[in-house]
């Protein structure tokens, strides 16, 4: 009887120390899991910043903006494990504590991605006026933006100081409600972020590269 009295006793002390050392799935104990990683594992993923928040925006079907800044030197591919299934909200929480390169904002009720410290000269132009009619294809309405003569001037401007060249586009599909806008007077990301919740949950991304003195910009919009 006395073994058994002991044995209990054993038992009942070693298993907290067994439930103390489990796996912490929280978000508070997630960095140390989210280590950087080039391979997905079982109930984990392996993604950069950007294609986190893409997948999350588009998960809970919001509109957002994404902004890359990038050079020959910087760790574009950076990846790390994201739990596969996480709320747009989880997402956010992470990337605060997993990647100080970024900061998160909301404008309007569009989610912006920016880099920290100095934001992109272009994004920051002052569009006078900005109207579309009734567009569908994404492309159209971006194409539009960019040949407005305030940003055309400032891409000018950049490019003759190699700061800056005009990227490419990509963004086949097209959105089921037709685009009509008009803005005045508000920074080219703000016309993009009303583009974005005008189209209800579109999606714009913004990259600019520099390498070598020569440096250009992408930009695109998403149909969700």
């Amino acid at each position: 009887m006395r073994i058994s009295k002991v044995l209990l006793a054993t038992v009942a002390l070693w298993i907290p120390i067994v439930l103390a050392v489990g796996p912490d799935h929280s978000i508070a104990g997630f960095p140390k899991i989210g280590l950087q990683s080039n391979k997905s594992v079982e109930g984990f993923e392996s993604l950069t910043t950007e294609e986190a928040m893409l997948k999350a925006l588009t998960a809970a079907r919001m509109p957002g903006g994404i902004v890359r800044k990038v050079d020959c030197k910087s760790e574009d591919t950076r990846r790390r494990l994201f739990p596969s299934a996480l709320t747009l909200q989880q997402t956010i929480e992470l990337i605060k504590q997993l990647d100080p390169r970024y900061r998160l904002l909301t404008a309007g009720g569009v989610i912006n991605l920016l880099p920290n410290g100095t934001e992109p000269e272009l994004l920051k132009v002052r569009i006078k006026e900005y109207r579309v009619e009734k567009v569908r294809v994404p492309n159209l309405a971006i194409e539009s933006l960019l040949a407005l003569p305030e940003v055309k001037k400032k891409s000018a401007a950049l490019a003759n100081s190699e700061a800056l060249r005009l990227g490419g586009l990509s963004s086949p599909s097209e959105f089921a409600t037709p685009l009509t806008l008009h803005v005045k007077n508000v920074s080219l990301r703000d016309t993009l972020n009303q583009i974005a919740r005008a189209y209800g949950n579109g999606i714009w991304r913004y990259t600019e590269f520099s390498c070598g003195g020569k440096n250009e910009f992408s930009l695109d919009l998403i149909a969700q």
